[in-house]
């Protein structure tokens, strides 16, 4: 028996396909659902991240990094934007804002929205064009002083309206990729249940959604019926029009009892894939780290960087780093938590540091790695998403 969502989903897919005779089986041949809308708010680029349109498109910033070996020797690794690729990406970033209200403005400041669009989604233009809306989030705050009055509602009309603005005006009938990290996650979670499930075009479009950092919940022992009725987590990189997802704990302290993340109730569990390549069993990552932290970050402890002997080291001249065979990734689960493990493949012997910057576990007790739930997979993100791509074009 059909749950009340899904019965309600069902009844509208049933009268859009049975309205729309001529639309393929798949939705490709259906219309756009939002006719010549254009928002007001997200017409112009001062309300974008990352957009054509954007007076500062942080996208475009510099991405390079340097990749630190286990010797402690170094090389440059540019980082070079793909000049027309043939997918869109779809980012919408997390809980930034340290605005003292409940709500943020729509002033994107380069040490909080731009920071973060730089780490989680800018460096997957070398196979997207990325797309990232400003949105009045719920802020850092507010987290903690309910008193500040939050509306989550008004985060997530931005998020929409940005979304069909891009739809109606910047999409052009292309493959796209949603991507988003803890608030991010929930409100692309909301528009897929409100927006793109219900309707042909947009499932037919919908490469993946990227949803990190954030519980997303299937049944026990089947793939739909949780958080979505019609998009599976993602098995294979050929898969498309699916799920991917994790929230990252470290293997020594894995998810339990207490923890935010990873626990979906009884009768279900948190999708957890791996991205390193979707692989079954532990995988060595790509992670990608910023060489300075922001203020949020650098009070969660010191931030060493890559060496495990910074005052001797050479300095790092670019905004990134990367260390090879440093993290190992691998879907867990213990106390009905699932989660991705992080194992930090340290050498006591080796020039490089031991353990991993940023990661704000002393002030975010039961948090996990949740602050890098991107960084230590950033690489493989990119790689999965050209996979992902190739399949959707094939």
């Amino acid at each position: 028996m059909l749950n009340p969502r899904s019965a309600i989903l069902f009844a509208v897919i049933l009268s859009l396909t049975t309205s729309c005779g001529s639309d393929d089986d798949d939705g490709t041949a259906a219309q756009q659902p939002y006719g010549d809308f254009t928002s007001a708010q997200y017409a112009a680029g001062a309300n974008w991240l990352c957009h054509p349109l954007a007076a500062r498109n942080y996208c475009y910033d510099d991405l390079s990094a340097t990749v630190v070996y286990a010797d402690g020797s170094t090389e440059i690794e540019p980082h070079v934007p793909a000049t027309d690729p043939p997918i869109d990406c779809f980012y919408v970033y997390p809980t930034w804002s340290l605005d003292n209200a409940g709500n943020s403005d729509l002033n994107a400041a380069e040490a909080q929205e731009g920071f973060v669009v730089k780490n989680q989604a800018a460096r997957l233009n070398t196979v997207c064009r990325v797309f990232a809306p400003v949105y009045r989030q719920v802020t850092i705050p507010a987290l903690f002083d309910p008193s500040l009055m939050p509306d989550s509602a008004l985060a997530q009309r931005d998020v929409i309206e940005a979304f069909k603005h891009y739809i109606a005006n910047d999409n052009q009938g292309r493959g796209f990729v949603l991507i988003g990290h803890s608030q991010g996650a929930g409100r692309l979670r909301s528009l897929i249940q409100t927006e793109i499930e219900p309707d042909p075009f947009l499932r037919a479009r919908m490469i993946s959604a990227i949803l990190l950092g954030n519980t997303i919940a299937v049944p026990d022992g089947a793939d739909t019926g949780g958080d979505f009725d019609l998009f599976p987590p993602c098995r294979t990189p050929s898969q498309t029009g699916c799920i991917v997802s994790y929230v990252s704990y470290r293997s020594t302290a894995p998810a339990g009892a207490g923890d935010f993340f990873g626990n979906a109730g009884d009768g279900f569990e948190s999708i957890c894939t791996n991205p390193v390549g979707l692989a079954d069993g532990p995988r060595t990552a790509q992670p990608y780290f910023p060489t300075e932290p922001t203020s949020f970050l650098a009070a969660g402890g010191p931030f060493r960087g890559p060496f495990a002997d910074p005052e001797s080291a050479p300095v790092i001249t670019t905004p990134f780093y990367t260390m090879p065979d440093f993290i190992q990734l691998d879907c867990a689960s213990s106390d009905d938590y699932e989660f991705l493990a992080v194992t930090i493949l340290a050498d006591p012997e080796d020039a490089r540091a031991d353990d991993i910057d940023g990661t704000l576990e002393r002030i975010l007790p039961g948090w996990g790695l949740h602050i890098v739930d991107a960084n230590v997979a950033m690489g493989d993100l990119v790689d999965l998403v050209e996979q992902q791509a190739a399949a959707y074009g094939e």
